[in-house]
């Protein structure tokens, strides 16, 4: 199973764990917070530096994905968007889905100072 990592101390991070577990179902991915009990249990390998600095994505053959890969490969698991999964593997997008990451990213900061 695919395990998601967000800062939870994070308003705009939480909202979008809410928006995963909304749209993508528990047997295809679990969505936790970082440095909680549930993931030093499931990911003890994901420090707590890590998952607090970026959204990580533990893909089912143990890879992890970190920031705005992790993001969209994450939303491509929706259901409703499975048709553009194709799409978010080209180069272009994902170029551009780490642009937004990033701007997205320094909101973050922000907003959870």
């Amino acid at each position: 199973m695919r395990v998601a990592i967000y800062d939870g101390r994070c308003s705009i991070c939480r909202r979008f764990a809410s928006l995963l577990r909304k749209y993508i179902s528990l047997r295809e991915m679990d969505v936790v917070p970082c440095n909680s009990e549930i993931q030093k249990k499931i990911a003890p390998n994901i420090s707590a530096e890590m998952c607090l600095k970026s959204f990580v994505l533990i893909e089912e053959d143990g890879s992890v994905l970190i920031g705005g890969d992790a993001v969209l490969r994450a939303v491509t698991l929706a259901p409703a968007l499975e048709k553009y999964r194709a799409l978010a593997e080209s180069l272009a997008v994902r170029i551009a889905a780490k642009g937004i990451y990033y701007g997205i990213s320094n909101i973050r900061k922000i907003d959870r100072d």
